[in-house]
């Protein structure tokens, strides 16, 4: 999965150089020890993916680098808008075809995003690693070991959580669709529109967005655990990475079903943001 995207995300860029930016960037692309590892299933549009059929191991991924802005908005509107299946399969038919919204009858999408987003697979929640894997297809690791059920400490991520509370995996990116408290933004009509740069800037000028309550000493827990990636002053290590928040529904009692399906633990403990706190993760897989 990681190769198609990185393959993808530069039109220039095909399967040998994409080989060569993943072992060039090893540690960016490898899965870390703690990652929050989500696994590869069918796709959202044509239902399949291709090569993951009759393996002994299921396909996994702990970072959607390559991913396009293009793509991430895809996911990010899906995620947010959708509250049932019905809209699902809407949603996932429909055209995000506009950058902007200049292009009011042609799409202004390059060859590649419009292949990540017919391509997109649905991801589902395996658990977190338990060691380091290289991605590389020729130098990397083939098989990694990841802790699938049990308690486990793990990183918070942009939300403060309390014991009890269930656990529910994002994207990094989708952190500005969320208040401080982990409830979603823009809910019912008030809804992320089909034109990418008027979603995104929607989600950065939001008063509440919990991005803009982060007070320096979470920032700075932040940089203290992404040393953990690779991440130094004048080094960037991995980053495009998953991490796990309070599931809340929203405010009129309402439940997203694609976040729903997103919880997969409870909390044992409380925790402020990007701090480590403890969890139990469910047995089951999917």
């Amino acid at each position: 999965m990681i190769m198609q995207w990185v393959s993808t995300a530069d039109g220039s860029t095909g399967v040998e150089s994409a080989a060569n930016i993943v072992k060039s960037n090893k540690m960016k692309y490898c899965m870390h020890k703690n990652d929050v590892v989500v696994g590869v299933r069918n796709g959202w549009k044509n239902g399949e993916i291709v090569s993951i059929m009759n393996k002994a191991y299921p396909h996994v991924i702990s970072t959607y680098s390559g991913l396009t802005v293009a793509a991430q908005y895809f996911l990010l509107r899906l995620y947010n808008n959708a509250k049932s299946m019905q809209e699902v399969t809407k949603m996932i038919h429909g055209d995000l075809k506009h950058r902007n919204g200049y292009s009011a009858q042609t799409s202004d999408l390059t060859i590649s995003e419009k292949h990540q987003i017919d391509c997109m697979p649905q991801f589902y929640f395996q658990g977190v690693a338990l060691g380091i894997a290289y991605a590389h297809p020729d130098s990397g690791d083939t098989v990694a070991t990841v802790m699938i059920g049990g308690l486990r400490t793990v990183l918070n991520g942009h939300f403060t959580v309390n014991s009890g509370q269930l656990v529910q995996w994002y994207f990094d990116f989708e952190a500005s669709a969320f208040d401080s408290n982990g409830e979603r933004l823009l809910q019912g009509n008030d809804a992320l529109p089909d034109v990418i740069e008027d979603g995104l800037d929607m989600l950065r000028g939001h008063s509440d967005n919990v991005l803009s309550s982060l007070n320096m000493n979470t920032l700075d827990r932040k940089v203290w655990h992404e040393r953990e990636s690779g991440n130094f002053p004048g080094y960037s290590g991995k980053d495009c990475v998953m991490y796990l928040k309070p599931y809340v529904r929203n405010s009129n009692g309402a439940e997203n079903i694609l976040d729903r399906d997103r919880v997969c633990g409870i909390f044992i403990a409380s925790a402020r943001p990007f701090e480590q706190v403890d969890i139990k993760m469910q047995r089951q897989s999917a």
